[in-house]
């Protein structure tokens, strides 16, 4: 039987970069597994790897390498690649998460690992287009959102990058074949580091970055406490040296608990940005400046500084896709976290204060709800017309939600009386006078007002995708 390198969860941006990205380097039989079809399956489709919809029509065979990601773990591929692995006792093909293949690059070359709670995805590409620039060794860079300028890529692969790279990710694969210790380190990887699941502490990394710390993923994380010793940990691995954003509300309490003697605090600057907006880029660009002076000592800073404000932006980071037919620009963007939320409307009522602004907001996962009840309210109420879409649950049910931490009494009170998801999305648009849609139907005439200067629609799921497509089948004007 033909060994199959089976990527299980290939709808996660990141497993669908590295299926890419071995697209790109000749590796072949790849097989890439999802429950539901959607815009990066039928991308895998387009570069000709085998994509299956749905799990359980695939039989796992003896040699196949699983790599998959957290939300998969369930999946009877990962199941079955399990089995067979403490059956036969080969850990060489024992399943792996994404993350842990990462930390199988990482060993091999120097990492640049980004972190921080919002902005990690700007901040590493700027990061990486600077020193894909001006480093020697600059190899390559994994990030979650794609680049626009880049064919909506998510990851860089410098050109003549493809042979080292590929005996890397073979030797990792087969670890028989190619020896590569030569090139131990020498090679420079900037990536994107998740602290989601406490993703990041499985990276091997040489230089850290932080962009801010507020508290997210309280399903993982009881609390703030608990949220920042994970990203100290994640400090004190750190080997070389660590750029961190100055924050009032973690910086002091960070510098004052991690133990580790090269600490730099990037100083904030002003950049010329044509298409990244909002004043919280600047301070993610005034890092990446930081980190990438200090790995390219012998390039003038202006040259540095020049290549961010060249940056053309990311997929689905203030994103302008189309106008309606009324000429109204919809606008897409990732902000999920009510400071997101929050600092994204601020900015716009700051450059406009007399425009209407309809958000689409699909918020992700029950207890970020719950749990940033208030919040949520608060900051999505600074658009003038608030339309929340069905809520992404992550597998979670209503029993669970019960069971969260919740804002006040009174959405305790309101989460013991609901038997549905259905009864508590009702609940919060009714509490903070929005709109609730159940389907993307009644979203159309939202889509196609007249009465509003701009639409924002913000999700960190699959209400995007949706929208291009209702739009490119209604034949909207793109904006591009």
């Amino acid at each position: 039987m033909q060994q199959h390198i089976v990527f299980v969860g290939a709808w996660w941006a990141w497993v669908s970069s590295l299926v890419l990205l071995f697209c790109k380097l000749w590796i072949q039989h790849i097989v890439a597994i999802d429950s539901n079809e959607s815009e990066l399956t039928k991308k895998l489709s387009q570069a000709w790897v085998k994509v299956i919809i749905w799990h359980g029509n695939y039989s796992v065979q003896q040699d196949d390498i699983i790599i998959y990601s957290d939300a998969a773990s369930w999946s009877p591929e990962v199941q079955a690649a399990e089995k067979k692995m403490l059956q036969n006792r080969k850990k060489i093909f024992a399943p792996r998460t994404y993350f842990e293949f990462l930390w199988e690059i990482s060993k091999y070359m120097t990492t640049v690992s980004i972190a921080g709670t919002h902005g990690k995805s700007t901040t590493t590409w700027l990061c990486a287009s600077i020193l894909e620039k001006y480093h020697s060794n600059f190899w390559l860079s994994i990030v979650w959102a794609p680049i626009n300028q880049r064919w909506h890529q998510n990851f860089l692969l410098w050109k003549e990058a493809i042979e080292p790279v590929r005996s890397i990710i073979e030797h990792i694969l087969f670890p028989k074949w190619p020896v590569v210790w030569k090139n131990m380190k020498k090679l420079l990887f900037v990536v994107e580091a998740d602290e989601y699941n406490h993703h990041f502490l499985h990276l091997d990394t040489d230089y850290g970055c932080i962009t801010n710390i507020e508290l997210d993923h309280a399903d993982v994380y009881s609390s703030f406490e608990n949220y920042l010793e994970t990203f100290i940990t994640f400090a004190e691995r750190v080997r070389h040296d660590i750029f961190i954003g100055k924050d009032c509300l973690w910086y002091t309490k960070f510098i004052n608990k991690v133990k580790h003697n090269r600490i730099h605090t990037a100083p904030k600057k002003q950049f010329s940005f044509s298409t990244l907006l909002w004043a919280h880029n600047h301070a993610n660009a005034s890092l990446a400046l930081a980190c990438a002076e200090h790995l390219c000592p012998h390039i003038d800073t202006s040259l540095l500084a020049q290549e961010l404000n060249n940056f053309q932006g990311l997929r689905r980071r203030w994103e302008h896709l189309w106008v309606n037919t009324h000429n109204i620009p919809i606008i897409s963007d990732y902000a999920h976290h009510p400071s997101e939320l929050k600092s994204t409307l601020a900015a716009i009522r700051e450059s406009h204060p007399s425009k209407q602004i309809t958000l689409i907001f699909q918020p992700h996962q029950a207890r970020r709800v719950v749990e940033f009840w208030d919040q949520f309210i608060r900051a999505c109420n600074n658009a003038d017309h608030v339309h929340v879409y069905s809520i992404y649950t992550a597998r979670e049910t209503i029993e669970q939600a019960k069971t969260y931490t919740m804002w006040s009494d009174e959405v305790q009170q309101l989460m013991e009386r609901l038997s549905s998801f259905e009864e508590l999305w009702t609940a919060l648009a009714h509490s903070a006078n929005w709109i609730y849609h159940t389907s993307l139907t009644t979203l159309q005439e939202t889509i196609n007002q007249t009465n509003t200067w701009i639409i924002l629609m913000c999700t960190a799921w699959d209400l995007d995708w949706k929208v291009r497509t209702l739009v490119t089948s209604k034949n909207l004007k793109y904006n591009q």
